[in-house]
């Protein structure tokens, strides 16, 4: 099982960031937003162990941090994966293991600089990424 608290406070730490454009960079994975086909929102692609993380330019710019933070978990945790992003996989119905965890991935990351003493409840995360009110159950 993988230990995705850990690997995101690991990441935060070792680079002194919770921004996930910025933590790409530094892990030298390049981000190309572009048009991608209906249904798709971002995409990892691996060549010669390098990754390039492609993000639907349609999509509002909050949704595409989000979409950036979890293939960026991808690119941390499913090593050996090229993984699509899909709207199909946030349908709120069965979502594979790997899409499951690096959603949560996304969530610690983005959520990591909030203070406890913030006032939202698990729902407002979802809806200021632009996503539907179940990704909540992603929130750890």
């Amino acid at each position: 099982m993988v230990d995705i608290e850990h690997s995101v406070q690991r990441l935060i730490k070792k680079f002194g960031t919770s921004n996930p454009v910025e933590l790409c960079k530094q892990c030298d994975y390049a981000i190309v937003p572009t048009f991608l086909p209906e249904g798709t929102l971002g995409q990892t692609v691996r060549s010669n162990r390098c990754a390039t993380i492609f993000v639907d330019i349609k999509l509002p710019s909050t949704t595409q941090l989000f979409v950036i933070a979890h293939e960026l978990g991808h690119c941390r945790l499913h090593k050996d994966y090229d993984t699509p992003f899909m709207r199909e996989h946030m349908n709120g119905g069965y979502i594979p293991e790997i899409e499951r965890e690096a959603n949560e991935f996304a969530f610690k990351l983005l959520l990591s600089e909030l203070d406890d003493g913030d006032q939202y409840n698990k729902y407002d995360m979802p809806n200021y990424f632009g996503l539907p009110d179940y990704m909540a159950r992603y929130i750890k």
